[in-house]
């Protein structure tokens, strides 16, 4: 058998599927910033020292200014606390001068990014301005594993959400469990949940 044709030659970006994450990141930025109305403030990212995942980063800077005119500032932690300030009733975050509309974290996410007092004082700095946080300290710590494992506990969901509503997200929970939790799982848990919290304290026994 016999092809009286080659086949076409796909390009890369004609292979794969699109992928919009980085302009679409871009433009929800870009719209905290219309949000916090001050067309001449930047946008400032927080990372780590010594950053080594910058390209991704300058990507975003990049599709964020050129897409939507919005500056963007890379700052440390302890940066911030050293050039940062609040000023005037609304508590407008500025860094060296430049008003600020949107903190986008890079860093920040684990007790590593914190190791001295300067990075806790930019923290509470941030959080008292009047700049839009990305995430926000409730989102962000809800992305932890302790607040996942609490809010897994029986009857926590119920306070924020109905019974029903918290039925149905309990079908797409994983197990967690803490290595310092209690001894016994409750007697309602699962159980699989149970069994876990069995092997658990068997572990910490031996």
């Amino acid at each position: 058998w016999h092809h009286r044709q080659q086949p076409k030659r796909l390009k890369i970006d004609e292979a794969l599927p699109p992928n919009t994450a980085l302009s679409s990141l871009a433009t929800a930025i870009a719209r905290a910033h219309a949000a916090y109305g001050c067309k001449e403030a930047a946008v400032v990212f927080v990372v780590q020292p010594d950053e080594r995942n910058v390209n991704d980063q300058q990507l975003l800077r990049h599709e964020i200014f050129e897409s939507h005119g919005v500056d963007v500032l890379f700052r440390t932690l302890a940066q911030i606390d050293q050039e940062g300030k609040l000023e005037g009733p609304k508590r407008k975050l500025l860094l060296d001068g430049k008003e600020i509309s949107v903190v986008y974290f890079r860093a920040g996410y684990t007790p590593d990014d914190y190791p001295t007092s300067r990075q806790w004082n930019a923290r509470l700095m941030i959080e008292r301005s009047h700049a839009i946080s990305c995430p926000s300290l409730s989102v962000h710590l809800a992305g932890t594993k302790k607040v996942q494992q609490e809010l897994a506990r029986p009857g926590e969901l119920e306070r924020f959400v109905s019974a029903g509503d918290a039925a149905e997200l309990r079908q797409v929970f994983a197990g967690l469990w803490s290595l310092s939790g209690p001894e016994r799982a409750e007697d309602d848990a699962p159980e699989h949940e149970r069994d876990a919290a069995a092997a658990m304290s068997a572990a910490r026994s031996s």
